[in-house]
Formats: structure tokens, C-alpha cells, sequence
């Protein structure tokens, strides 16, 4: 089983951004998947079911145009009817294939081809009829009719020239069986024809003509019979083949009308199925976004611990570098004043002979002490360099992970505006949709005003338009279904839209939290970069520590030789006591040499927390009694230096050497070295507040730096006035520089 624990913390950062990459891939792939579908499903309603029933209506409506063409053509004997008729079919058929290439049930397909073989059949004996009628003739002048008029024409006059009226009545009471024919119709006029036909017939034999004269009449009468006969017989085939295209009509009519109501269904069918994947679609992506937001939060929260662990480790050791270099200050205080000591020590044996075995006494315990603590300083010297070290690794690790973290930051970003512009495109999809069932909203607006057109026009043609009354009705009822499903799918469209707007204002939330978090990571990587550096000073002065206290440990073996020299040979104590005094100043320096080490090793040190600190996030109040503690060390610091020269003299059991007067000068050269007084010590230039808010410098005393400024009334610490001359002399009692610097 894998140990996190063993895990570097660079491996643990990779994984875990990994993973939020993975989950936001995840969740942009579903986003785009789903919406990809509903998209996809809305282009199925509007190109395969609403295509289907624009379809069907548009069969229903070049059927009616066939119809109504075929009917004036009928009626009108026009023959440019028939290009129309021939121009509605060649639609149907169009249409009905139309059908069968969209992706629409078997069924549906069966039936267009159904509809396009059934107007084939219509179409044919259609055009049969039309070309019978054109046979017939278009008008009493032309075709068949034409030549029985020449016909009965030619037997008139042929009888006129004879001048018989009997044979003119009944060459009349012919023409009058004719036009009972026209207008009526029927095989019994034809045989009323054919029966005063042979009576017209018989009054010629037996009328006073000449043969020629009966033969030439009954020859033309023949003409005009056969004729007629001839006109009868179209008719009859024009009768049968009406019935048989009039037959396929109604079997086409309930094709389309069945085409109607299927696609009616079936687009509720499709709607019903499009709002339960919307639907879905919408739970999905919120289900995932939550899921994906829990999962970033536990993760950042994984991240920050294991990144502010070995932050905090370092900052431990930082600390522990700090607290090494304040006692390493104290003890090379102590140092130095024990060498100022043998230095004194060294003139009062040049004095006198007489004193030397006791002060070599003294010397020897001091370079014993001063053995002893140049050894402790070189073992914190030691431990100082080991933290430092440890510290300039743990920042280089962090340094190295904090870059690879802000490179897969910048990768998610990326990630995150890609999706962001492919939901917004669709968006801009469904808008165009929306468009489009505009369009279709206002056809069908126009067809319910032709419908209402063409109702007005029935109206006016009384009872001859009932018929074209009752299509126009049905006309307008389909335009008013067709608007009606339009509407509804445009509500669909505006509640897809509405899902795809929310998935869009989601994707640029997404957006700006993966920009933030960019600009955090890239503010922790520069702060980490200014701790790196702030280690690697670190290290290098813990190192020159360590050298300086291997200086002292040789000078420190010098001075015993001398020492142990100036015991065994007493004549030579004048000059032993020379050298040994030469020695103490050279401690001394090295001793002032090591104390600025020190200060500066303190001060890398704070500088380091306070970068820890910055990457932490900590605010400005967690820090502030930090710094102001920081601020206090050097003070703190100096009355320990002064009360240990002022005791060392007693513990070494010399001579004191005027404690009165070493102290004063001891203050004294406090205040020439640091030139702190007590606004400088308490930060009192920092304090705002007062008559202008946020002005600087702002406490009474501090433009006149008078040294003695808690005498003031009204100063200001930590932001807050501190009251009464009384109450502030009081507060500063207990002040460590007070009591360095009182008068």
C-alpha cells in the first residue's frame, strides 16, 4: 500500500493538480457531450419532424392546387391548367422523396413512396383526359366538335340547296338531340340521335330528290352521324379515366392526412424525449459541478497543508537560527568583556611583580571560562549551520514545486477558456434556431391570411365556392397548428438557450476562480524565491561564524601558552604581560567582528520569518507583536551586556576598576552606537492617527526628538493615545529602554 507520507512534496502538488486538471476535463467533456446532444436533438426536430410535417402539408397543398387546376381545365378547357397540374404533382413527388431522405420511421417512408407511385397513377390518366378533351376540342371550333359542326354545317346547306324544309326539320330535330347530348350526356340521347336519324333518312328516300341529291345528303349525314359517334365515345373514356385519377385522389388524401397527424405525434414525441434530456443534461452538469467544486476545495485544502508543512519546519529552524545567534551575541559579549578584563588585568602585573602569581591565577580562570564558551559558540555555530542548511534545501524544494504548480495553474486556465468559448458558440447556435422558428412562425401567419383570403373569395362566389370554402378552412385551421407547435418549440429553444446561458455564466465563474488562483500561485512562488535567498545569506554567515569562533578558539590557546609561561618564568613577566595584553586586543576585535555577525545573522533571520509569514498569508496583526518583539531584542540585549560587565569584575574576583564610572559610560555608549530614544524603540513615527489620518510622525515629542518623550502627554502606541502625563510616566516604567536611558 502506497504511504503519502513517503511521497515527495513535488509529487504530491503534481498529483494533486493532476487531478483537478482530470476532474475540470471531465467536467468540460460531459458539458460539451451533453450539449452536443441536445443540440444534436434539436437539429433532429427541426430537419427531420418539423421537416416531415411541413412536408406533409406541403403534399396536402399541391394536392389541392392539382385538384383546383384539373377542376379549371375541366371546367375552362384551358390547357395551360394542365402545366399546372403537371408542376403540383412533379412537388408532390419532390416532397414525398424529400420524406423518404430524412431520418424518419420506416413506415413513413413506405408511405411517401406509396404517395409518389399513387400520383403517378393519378397524373397519368390525367394528362389521358387532357389529351382526349384535346381531341375532343377545347371549343366548339376545334377537334371534334369543330368537324361535327362542319359536319351538320355541310347537311344544312347540302339540304338548303334543295329547298326541302321537311328534311331541314329534321336535320334540326338532329341538332337538337346533339346539344341534348352536350349538356346532358347519356346513351339514351345518343340513341334519340340515332333513331331521327333514320327517320331524316327515310323522308330523304322518299322525298322528290334526285339520287345524286339523296345520295350526297346521306353521305354528309353520315359524316355528322360517324362523327357524333366518334365524340360520344371520348366522352366515355374521359368519364372513365375521371373516375379512375378521381379514385387515386382519394386514396392519396388519407396518406397525407395520416403523414399530418403522424408528424404531429411524433414531434411531441421528440419534445417530450428533448425536455427529459435537457432535463437531464442540467442535473448531470450541477451534479459534476458540485462535485468538481468539493473535490478542488478538499484538494486546495490537501495542497495548502502539505505546501505550509515544511514551510513551517523552516520557519522552526529559522527561529532556532534567530534564538542561536542572540546567544552567540551574549556569549561574545561576555567573551569581549572578559578580554577587556585581562586587558586591565595585564597592565596591573606590569605594575608590579609582587601581584603576578595571583592575577596568572585570575587569567587562567578566565581563559578557562572563555575556553568553555568559545567551545558552546562553536557548537551553536555548528547547529546554526546545520538549520540554515536545511533551511536553504526545504526552500529550493519549495521553490522548484511552487514553479511546476504555477505551469499546471496556467495549464487549467487554458483548459477552462477553451471550454468556455465551445459553450458560447452553442449558445450562439440555439440562438440562430431561435431565428429560424421565427421564420417559420411568420409562413405560417401568411398562410392563415391566404386561407383567409381565399374564404372570402368562396363567400363571394356563393354556392359555386362552398367546396373551395371548406378547404380554405382546412387551410387555416393546418396554418393555425402549424403556428401553434412553432410557438411551442420556440419556448424549448428559449429553455435550451436558458440551460446553455447558466452553463456559460458557470464556465466563466470557473474561469475567474482558475485566474485567481494563477495570481496566488504566482505570489507564493516569488515569495518563495526571496526565501531561497534569504537562506542561502543565511547559511553563508552561519558559515563565517563558524570560522571566526575557530579564529578565537586558536587565540583563546595562544593566550593559555602566554599565560602558563608567565607562571613558570617570573623575570620574563614584563614581556609575557605585553603580549598577553597585545592578544586581549586582538580578542577584542575579533569579539566586536563576531557581535556584528551575529546582529547580522538575527536580522537575515527575521527577514526569513517574515517572508514565512508573508507565504502563510498571515495578517498584518498576527505579525505585529512578532516585529515588535524583534524591535525589542537589541534593547533587551544591551541591558544584559551592561549588567554582566557590571558583575564579571566581582565574579573573576579583580579589582572593579570604578563600576560607577564603567556604567555610565557604558549608557553613554549606547546611545552614541544606536541612537534609539524611546519613539525610536516603540515605532512612534509609524503610529498614524491624530488630526489628519494616516500622517506620519505624528507623536508630539517626536519632531523635536526630545529624549524624554513619555514625559509628553498625548503620545501615541499601537495606534492608540496612550493619556495623561501621569499615566503614560506609569506605562513607561515597565519599558526595558526606560530604563536604559531615564534621567
Amino acid at each position: 500500500m502506497i504511504n503519502l507520507k513517503s511521497i515527495s512534496l513535488g509529487k504530491k502538488l503534481v498529483g494533486v493538480f493532476g487531478l483537478i486538471t482530470i476532474l475540470l476535463i471531465i467536467l468540460s467533456l460531459t458539458n460539451i457531450t451533453t450539449l452536443g446532444t441536445v443540440d444534436s436533438e434539436t437539429k433532429s426536430l427541426l430537419e427531420n419532424e418539423v421537416t416531415l410535417k411541413e412536408k406533409a402539408y406541403e403534399i396536402n397543398s399541391q394536392m389541392l392546387q392539382a385538384r383546383r387546376s384539373e377542376k379549371d381545365f375541366l371546367v375552362r378547357l384551358d390547357a395551360s391548367y394542365i402545366d399546372k397540374v403537371t408542376a403540383a404533382t412533379a412537388e408532390v413527388k419532390k416532397n414525398a422523396g424529400d420524406i423518404k431522405n430524412l431520418d424518419v420511421l420506416p413506415e413513413r417512408k413506405e408511405m411517401a413512396d406509396k404517395v409518389i407511385v399513387l400520383i403517378g397513377e393519378y397524373e397519368k390518366p390525367f394528362l389521358e383526359v387532357a389529351q382526349l378533351t384535346k381531341t375532343k376540342g377545347l371549343d366548339e371550333n376545334s377537334g371534334l366538335q369543330g368537324e361535327l359542326l362542319t359536319a351538320a354545317r355541310d347537311v344544312e346547306n347540302e339540304i338548303k340547296k334543295q329547298n326541302d324544309d321537311g328534311l331541314m326539320a329534321g336535320m334540326l330535330e338532329l341538332r337538337r338531340d346533339e346539344k341534348n347530348y352536350i349538356l346532358r350526356g347519356g346513351a339514351d340521347n345518343q340513341k334519340i340521335l340515332h333513331d331521327n336519324e333514320k327517320i331524316l333518312r327515310d323522308r330523304i328516300a322518299a322525298s322528290k330528290l334526285s339520287q345524286n341529291a339523296k345520295d350526297t345528303i346521306n353521305n354528309k349525314l353520315l359524316v355528322y352521324v360517324s362523327t357524333f359517334d366518334k365524340l360520344v365515345n371520348i366522352d366515355s373514356q374521359i368519364i372513365s379515366k375521371k373516375a379512375e385519377f378521381t379514385n387515386k385522389v382519394h386514396e392519396i388524401e388519407p396518406i397525407v392526412a395520416e403523414f399530418i397527424t403522424d408528424a404531429i405525434a411524433d414531434e411531441s414525441v421528440v419534445r417530450a424525449e428533448t425536455q427529459k434530456m435537457s432535463s437531464t443534461a442540467k442535473a448531470t452538469v450541477t451534479v459534476l459541478s458540485l462535485i468538481t467544486i468539493i473535490t478542488c476545495l478538499a484538494i486546495g485544502i490537501y495542497a495548502s497543508r502539505s505546501v505550509t508543512k515544511p514551510v513551517d519546519t523552516m520557519l522552526y529552524a529559522s527561529r532556532k537560527v534567530a534564538d542561536v545567534a542572540l546567544e552567540l551575541s551574549a556569549s561574545s559579549e561576555e567573551m569581549k568583556a572578559a578580554t577587556e578584563q585581562i586587558s586591565n588585568t595585564s597592565q596591573d602585573i606590569s605594575q608590579g611583580v609582587s601581584q603576578q602569581a595571583s592575577k596568572m591565577a585570575e587569567i587562567s580562570r578566565a581563559m578557562k571560562e572563555m575556553s568553555e564558551s568559545i567551545q558552546q559558540v562553536s557548537a551553536n555555530s555548528q547547529k546554526a549551520a546545520e538549520g540554515a542548511d536545511a533551511a536553504d534545501k526545504t526552500a529550493q524544494e519549495v521553490g522548484g514545486m511552487s514553479k511546476e504548480v504555477l505551469k499546471r495553474m496556467t495549464e487549467i486556465q487554458m483548459t477552462v477558456d477553451t471550454s468556455s468559448r465551445v459553450i458560447k458558440e452553442l449558445d450562439t447556435k440555439s440562438q440562430k434556431i431561435g431565428e429560424i422558428i421565427g421564420v417559420i412562425t411568420a409562413i405560417a401567419d401568411q398562410t392563415n391570411l391566404l386561407a383567409l383570403n381565399a374564404a372570402i373569395e368562396a363567400a363571394r362566389a356563393g354556392d359555386h365556392g362552398r367546396g373551395f370554402a371548406v378547404v380554405a378552412d382546412e387551410v387555416r385551421k393546418l396554418a393555425e397548428e402549424s403556428r401553434s407547435a412553432a410557438g411551442t418549440i420556440t419556448e424549448l429553444i428559449k429553455e435550451i438557450q436558458h440551460g446553455t446561458k447558466q452553463a456559460v455564466e458557470s464556465m466563466d465563474k470557473g474561469t475567474r476562480t482558475v485566474t485567481e488562483g494563477a495570481g496566488t500561485v504566482e505570489t507564493a512562488v516569488t515569495a518563495i524565491d526571496r526565501i531561497v535567498k534569504a537562506a542561502a545569506e543565511v547559511a553563508t554567515m552561519v558559515q563565517e561564524i563558524a570560522a571566526a569562533s575557530e579564529e578565537q578558539s586558536v587565540s583563546v590557546e595562544e593566550i593559555s601558552a602566554t599565560v602558563e609561561d608567565v607562571s613558570t618564568i617570573s623575570e620574563e613577566s614584563a614581556a609575557a604581560t605585553q603580549e598577553a595584553s597585545a592578544a586581549a586586543e586582538e580578542q577584542t576585535s575579533s569579539m566586536e567582528e563576531l557581535v556584528m555577525s551575529a546582529q547580522k545573522l538575527a536580522e537575515l533571520s527575521d527577514k526569513l520569518q517574515e517572508d514565512v509569514v508573508k507565504l502563510k498569508g498571515r495578517s498584518k496583526s498576527d505579525t505585529s507583536g512578532q516585529i515588535q518583539r524583534d524591535e525589542e531584542k537589541p534593547a533587551v540585549q544591551e541591558i544584559k551586556k551592561m549588567e554582566m560587565v557590571e558583575k564579571k569584575p566581582a565574579e573573576m574576583g579583580g579589582k572593579p576598576a570604578k563600576p560607577e564610572e564603567k556604567t555610565k559610560g557604558k549608557k553613554k555608549q549606547i546611545e552614541k552606537n544606536h541612537v534609539k530614544n524611546c519613539w525610536e524603540f516603540m515605532k512612534c513615527g509609524r503610529e498614524k492617527g491624530g488630526s489628519k489620518a494616516g500622517e506620519l510622525g505624528i507623536c508630539p515629542s517626536y519632531p523635536e526628538k526630545g529624549k524624554e518623550c513619555w514625559k509628553v502627554a498625548g503620545t501615541f502606541c499601537g495606534g492608540k493615545v496612550q493619556g495623561t502625563q501621569a499615566q503614560k510616566h506609569d506605562t513607561c516604567l515597565v519599558c526595558d529602554w526606560y530604563k536604559i536611558v531615564k534621567t
